[in-house]
């Protein structure tokens, strides 16, 4: 055997190595990509299902606060100065209005000019 012939083993041997590594972080990132895939699918399909399952709750809210505004309206229609009177309410003989301090008061700027 030549000096030769040794390089060129070595070599190849080397290459062979150098393609088993090559091929296993190609599977590899195949598989990460593969994982991920599926992950961030299922991932969109159950954003999907639980965005319709909100919609449908919110439809249902809807009705529901619909409903209460219509009770609100009919009990508002129905009160009066009379139904007010029945129930105990009197007229304010006396007003009164509550009153607050002025929360800044004068401001006075001081110049010291020369």
């Amino acid at each position: 055997m030549t000096v030769k012939t040794i390089a060129l083993k070595t070599n190849i041997v080397n290459n062979h190595n150098l393609e088993r590594r090559v091929f296993k972080v190609l599977v590899t990132l195949l598989l990460a990509l593969f994982l991920s895939y599926i992950f961030f699918t299922s991932r969109i399909i159950l954003n999907i299902i639980a965005r319709r399952a909100a919609e449908g709750s919110l439809r249902a809210l809807t009705a529901e606060v619909s409903e209460l505004e219509l009770r609100y309206i009919s009990a508002d229609n129905n009160i009066d100065l009379n139904y007010a009177q029945n129930l105990g309410f009197s007229e304010a003989r006396k007003i009164y209005f509550a009153r607050r301090a002025a929360l800044v008061g004068n401001i006075s700027i001081v110049r010291n000019e020369l």
